[in-house]
């Protein structure tokens, strides 16, 4: 993960997932995620309702404080994004499932 801008209510990161990787079902208290892929194709899952986004580089898409989602590279493949995240104080909660707990245990 690369940190390019971080301030009191918002930051900007950039992440490769590596194939098989996945950022776990989770969501945030306050802040919205806004994805933009930078090389994919990636899908955002998100549940509260159950709704699935396939991203190419260049797409973007935003999810809402304490909506849960997970990002992956389609079909587990690689895929690279940056998120802007705001305007709050960021946190990340992880879904209370207990296959979420197990795979943010691996991170």
């Amino acid at each position: 993960m690369e940190v390019v801008a971080s301030v009191d209510d918002l930051r900007v990161v950039i992440l490769d997932l590596d194939e098989g990787q996945q950022i776990p079902w989770h969501h945030h208290s306050e802040i919205t995620d806004h994805f933009i892929c930078m090389a994919g194709p990636m899908t955002i899952s998100m549940r509260d309702p159950d709704h699935v986004v396939r991203l190419e580089a260049g797409d973007s898409w935003t999810v809402a404080p304490k909506r849960p989602h997970e990002v992956t590279g389609e079909n587990g493949r690689a895929c690279k994004f940056a998120i802007v995240q705001g305007v709050g104080v960021y946190d990340y909660v992880p879904d209370d499932s207990p296959l979420s707990k197990e795979m943010s245990n691996e991170r």
